[in-house]
């Protein structure tokens, strides 16, 4: 009797515990990689699955009459269409500069895309490229912040010498450089950069 409970409490633990979802669903941003072959609609619809790959920014990727919103590192999960041509368009949530020549102006993507039956496809965004702050002032160090957010890299650039910041989102950036070291007042630099190449900046003095 006894072996005959204990057979039946594993038979039920078991299949409470077995996988009968797929993963990768939470719209809202996921880093679990999304298992589109659990659905059993997939056989004649298509998938597809948005990645955003940036270290600082969040997206909004518009999609098929939806709007997902991704952190930095986050997924879209299994979005699953019916076979045919859909457009998205994904545009920058944050960090874009909120003055100078750039102001407001926000990192966009745009793309026609085929989705076939029985079939995942993906995107992976933003665009991303090395920033090299070069200073030739050999009297001052300074301290760099980009569009004056907490969440973008923030550099101290030593005397004469550069920083470079790898896997920077392509944008629009408004750069902010405050002169450190100084005896009686410092002399700060702005610069307005539309970012989409691996770029050098000079601080000049």
């Amino acid at each position: 009797m006894k072996k005959s409970v204990f057979f039946l409490l594993s038979l039920f633990i078991l299949v409470g515990c077995s996988k009968d979802e797929p993963t990768g669903q939470t719209y809202s941003g996921t880093t679990t990689e999304p298992d589109y072959k659990w659905k059993p609609s997939y056989l004649s619809n298509g998938s597809y699955v948005f990645y955003n790959v940036s270290k600082y920014t969040s997206y909004d990727v518009e999609f098929g009459g939806n709007t997902y919103r991704l952190k930095p590192g986050e997924n879209s999960g299994t979005i699953e269409k019916s076979p045919g041509t859909y457009n998205f368009v994904i545009t920058q949530y944050n960090n874009f500069p909120i003055n100078g020549d750039f102001k407001n102006q926000k990192a966009t993507y745009k793309k026609t895309v085929n989705i076939s039956a029985n079939r995942l496809d993906s995107y992976s965004f933003p665009l991303s490229y090395s920033l090299t702050i070069s200073n030739t002032d050999k009297s001052h160090s300074y301290y760099v912040t980009l569009n004056g957010s907490a969440s973008l890299p923030s550099i101290l650039v030593p005397k004469g010498g550069s920083v470079q910041i790898n896997n920077l989102d392509a944008g629009y950036y408004h750069v902010f450089c405050e002169q450190r070291d100084f005896m009686l007042w410092g002399t700060n630099h702005e610069y307005d950069i539309a970012f989409s190449k691996n770029t050098v900046l000079t601080i000049k003095n």
